[in-house]
């Protein structure tokens, strides 16, 4: 051995599961085999992160979401599998299904405003859309938002 050069034990670079904390062995708990079985409906998939076999592997789902599921606030299995469905029962191309009520407000209005649109809305629209509607002409360049005269306030 060279002066100066540490051993190289055969299992470096390898995780023991023993040498992990108690939380992270909580999380990381093999998936049980389905032996020949699958589930009649889609899983649940409760996970912001996804595992690789390697770095590349990771690299691509992160920069192709047809490669492969990286992080759940990007594309997870099970939103995946509620879109394709919500479209297939509606007779549509495509569906995109968001986390809350304001997600899927905020990506109709914000995706389809242009400079110089208008909208107009109820006073007793949604409390969240409503106070979210004075920064839409900063965010989409012009477009305004206003109620007709004349309408009952909320």
């Amino acid at each position: 051995m060279a002066a100066g050069s540490f051993p190289v034990r055969p299992d470096a670079g390898r995780v023991s599961v023993m040498t992990m904390h108690l939380e992270t062995r909580a999380i990381h708990a093999p998936a049980a085999e389905l032996n020949g079985s699958r589930p009649v409906s889609v899983p649940i998939y409760q996970t912001s992160v996804f595992a690789f076999d390697d770095a590349a592997a990771c690299a691509r789902a992160l920069d192709d979401p047809g490669a492969g599921f990286a992080y759940s606030r990007y594309a997870n299995p099970t939103t995946t599998a509620l879109e394709a469905v919500a479209a297939s029962l509606e007779g549509g191309e495509a569906a995109l299904a968001t986390s809350s009520g304001m997600g899927a407000i905020n990506a109709v209005l914000l995706s389809s405003l242009r400079p110089g649109d208008h909208v107009i809305a109820q006073q007793c629209l949604y409390g969240g859309t409503f106070a979210v509607s004075p920064s839409w002409p900063r965010v989409t360049g012009s477009a305004s938002a206003t109620s007709p005269a004349g309408m009952p306030p909320r």
